[in-house]
């Protein structure tokens, strides 16, 4: 509710905080709605901030690799060399890459027959070898571990990372 006399302009405005006298219409009208406007500014500040953190966590989610996990010794399907999408599966937020494992157990051990598997899983290394490939040997048994940093990649026989790399130095060496 607006009030008016000619000597003087008094502003009074039922309902909000601000009392505004000894201005003329416009001027309080404008000082008002300057303080309406930073008002709603800093609540749609708030709710922006608020937005881009739950953005920011179901982003980090999402970015998350997947990688085949499987173990040949319980599921055959790990074997195959076009493995089914039921098996590739999202890794945890601290894995950084994935893994396949070869592992080859020559005689018998512990009681356990001569056996090979196929170990597919998600992995974090901090080593030289992320993106690699390298052989351990030991007492009876050796494995091969291949890592690689793409999605889905640990369901080639070799990383993809270096399937790319020997077709370029293929076509490097062509031309």
């Amino acid at each position: 509710m607006v009030y008016t006399d000619t000597a003087a302009v008094s502003l009074c405005l039922v309902g909000a905080r601000c009392y505004c006298r000894q201005w003329g219409v416009e001027q309080a009208t404008a000082r008002y709605a300057a303080a309406k406007s930073a008002h709603i500014r800093t609540k749609m500040a708030g709710a922006l901030i608020c937005f881009l953190v739950v953005l920011c966590s179901l982003l980090h989610q999402g970015l998350a690799i997947t990688c085949y996990q499987c173990n040949s010794h319980n599921d055959s399907r790990c074997l195959l060399q076009k493995l089914p999408d039921s098996l590739r599966l999202p890794c945890g937020p601290k894995d950084t890459m994935c893994r396949k494992i070869s592992q080859v157990v020559e005689f018998e051990m512990n009681g356990m027959p001569p056996d090979s598997r196929v170990i597919r899983s998600c992995g974090w290394d901090e080593s030289s070898y992320k993106g690699r490939c390298y052989q351990r040997s030991g007492f009876g048994g050796r494995q091969e571990v291949c890592s690689c940093i793409e999605d889905g990649c640990n369901s080639a026989s070799i990383p993809v990372g270096a399937t790319a790399l020997m077709l370029l130095t293929f076509a490097l060496l062509r031309f």
